[in-house]
């Protein structure tokens, strides 16, 4: 039995060690990037930006995206109908705001076999200038800086680049649990898309040559798919390029969510992944599961020891290392993401320990998101149901729209 406890210990320990792995190679990645001299690479660039409903802090996201310090841009904004209150809100924020910024607002109609922002996408590529060389694809739910358009094209101008990445960084408002559990969660994403053979794109901030838009044939494989990114990722990465991750480009979400809405949101992310990027889902389901299970295994073996009066063995105490390490991940992890961002430094650095208890929670939480995405591939994304046949077919459940 001792020799039994030493293998799970050790096997737990070297599970728990992975993301610290990964964690100091984006480290040593962002110190690298951040140390390359910005050039003058700046083709005219269309930013599609779709909308649905107000998120918080509508008014200033979509203000940062006019005021972007960037020569030759222009900005489409995309709702599904007239009457989504996006619309309205688009109307006013675009008159009052004195920019030489081009912009058009669109409605994109609805369809019954792609998601709604797809649609959206699609719309707004029909309607971009003759001239535009770079299509541009983010979030209306991300406050981007002023360098962030200029940053996530720059990467274009090299060989062996496809598209472009940044990634999103929730910033709960108020601290609450589930704000924090969503933001430790998504955030244990970051140190994969270092690695250009495994990462994808976001399609809050991603970036392509129209040229490589067109090649990779990735119009034509949105037309009945529900991921935007992950669709473009397997596209890109098919012609033989590569998904280049800009750390300038991690832009910030302002917005708290509730433990249900967070449950509803990480099971959404996985089930997408395990449709549209399966390696990628079995890996971190795989690690994530094992090391769970064995910890759980072993709070029982303790628990049942202690009942039933058996002397437990020393090594028994290694099973349960793969908590502090998880809470080690954390520690390595936040003083990157503080140089990404550091104008939230404050804030990053107060939630520290927040974030590091919660770690183990977030591991354990993308278990039981995987166990549900392998019995369901129905998802609801901002109010519409969708079932995912396979990577190019979905159905959508219900509309429900404004």
């Amino acid at each position: 039995m001792s020799l039994f406890l030493s293998i799970i210990g050790v096997l737990v320990i070297f599970l728990g060690t992975i993301p610290i792995i990964y964690a100091l190679r984006l480290r040593r990645f962002v110190n690298s990037e951040l140390a390359v001299k910005e050039d003058d690479y700046s083709p005219k660039t269309s930013v599609i930006l779709p909308c649905k409903g107000i998120d918080p802090g509508f008014d200033l996201n979509i203000n940062a995206f006019l005021k972007q310090d960037y020569p030759n841009y222009e900005l489409i904004f995309i709702t599904a109908t007239d009457d989504d209150p996006a619309y309205m809100e688009l109307k006013k924020i675009t008159g009052d705001v004195k920019s030489n910024i081009k912009t058009k607002i669109l409605t994109a109609g609805i369809k019954e076999n792609r998601g709604q922002k797809l649609n959206n996408l699609l719309k707004g590529i029909e309607e971009v200038s003759a001239d535009t060389e770079v299509f541009a694809f983010v979030d209306s739910d991300t406050r981007p800086h002023k360098d962030f358009l200029r940053s996530l094209i720059k990467p274009l101008n090299k060989p062996g680049i496809g598209a472009t990445t940044g990634f999103r960084w929730y910033l709960p408002e108020k601290g609450w649990l589930g704000s924090l559990l969503r933001s430790t969660w998504n955030g244990g994403g970051l140190p994969f898309l270092i690695d250009s053979k495994h990462n994808y794109a976001w399609g809050g901030a991603m970036a392509v040559k129209r040229s490589t838009f067109e090649y990779a044939g990735i119009k034509k494989a949105w037309e009945n798919a529900l991921s935007d990114d992950l669709t473009l990722t397997q596209c890109v990465k098919q012609i033989g390029l590569q998904i280049h991750f800009v750390p300038r480009c991690l832009v910030v979400s302002y917005e708290d969510s509730t433990l249900l809405e967070t449950l509803e949101w990480t099971n959404r992310q996985q089930t997408i992944a395990r449709v549209y990027a399966p390696v990628f889902w079995w890996s971190v389901t795989v690690v994530h599961g094992i090391a769970n299970f064995l910890l759980i295994s072993g709070v029982v073996f303790i628990v049942y020891s202690l009942v039933s009066g058996r002397v437990m063995p020393w090594n028994a105490a290694m099973i349960f290392f793969l908590i502090p390490l998880e809470m080690l991940d954390v520690f390595i992890l936040l003083p990157t993401v503080v140089k990404l961002i550091p104008r939230h430094a404050d804030r990053l650095n107060n939630l520290k320990w927040q974030y590091a208890f919660l770690a183990p929670a977030a591991s354990f939480l993308l278990v039981i998101n995987s166990i549900r995405s392998a019995l369901s591939r129905k998802i609801t994304w901002r109010g519409v149901k969708y079932e995912m046949l396979s990577p190019h077919k979905t159905i959508v459940i219900n509309n429900k729209h404004p």
